[in-house]
């Protein structure tokens, strides 16, 4: 089968419709166009289903009025100061609150370890002895 009798899908009519085809493939598009009942009925159908939803988009248009006319400016220059307002807190951000973390972090660990060392230092020793511990001070092969 040659690729001119081949029929053309929705999306190459939509693209020859719209003239987004490179010009040979338009070429193609047409002259198949021109022979093939198949086709042209898609490509009706096609068009049509565009012209609607065109109809339909233009419904929707915003109507501009003098107060509209004004209002759009001023929100968008709102817009904009938001954003720069939301840029200089975003840029912000890593500088003062980078560092924090860490140092909470190795102040909590420093804490902890003088918390440890003066548990340590401050409880009171036992008298008790393990067996077969020398006492300090005392000759460990016994009295001399």
């Amino acid at each position: 089968m040659r690729p001119e009798d081949m029929h053309l899908s929705e999306g190459e009519i939509q693209a020859y419709q719209d003239q987004e085809l490179p010009a040979s493939q338009s070429r193609r598009a047409e002259s198949h166009l021109a022979s093939c009942h198949t086709c042209q009925v898609k490509a009706s159908e096609i068009y049509a289903r565009s012209q609607r939803m065109t109809g339909r988009f233009s419904s929707l248009q915003p109507v501009l009025t003098a107060s509209s006319n004004t209002a759009l400016p001023a929100a968008r220059r709102r817009l904009a100061e938001k954003l720069e307002q939301e840029k200089e807190i975003q840029t912000m951000k890593p500088k003062t609150f980078l560092h924090i973390p860490r140092l909470a972090w190795a102040v909590i660990a420093v804490v902890a370890a003088l918390a440890i060392a003066i548990d340590l230092r401050a409880r009171p020793r036992s008298g008790k002895q393990l067996p077969g511990s020398v006492p300090c001070g005392a000759n460990p092969r016994g009295p001399d």
